[in-house]
């Protein structure tokens, strides 16, 4: 549906983490992780196997935006 983003609703982040600092926020919904589409935790599971660094696509309100995490 237009409008509708398929993802995972950041619900918390530690303190200090890696995610915070790079600026990721509560509310965001994380559509991607290195390249692929994360419509539910296994999916995101799946593409941080064996990475050390993150490319998210996120979804902050009306604006889509990339964030990278290491």
């Amino acid at each position: 549906l237009y409008g509708q983003v398929e993802g995972i609703v950041v619900i918390s982040l530690e303190p200090g983490s890696a995610a915070l600092a790079a600026g990721l926020r509560q509310g965001d919904v994380i559509v991607s992780a290195n390249r692929i589409p994360t419509p539910d935790l296994q999916a995101l599971d799946k593409a941080l196997r064996g990475s050390k660094s993150l490319l998210l696509n996120i979804q902050r309100g009306s604006a889509a935006l990339f964030l990278y995490i290491q």
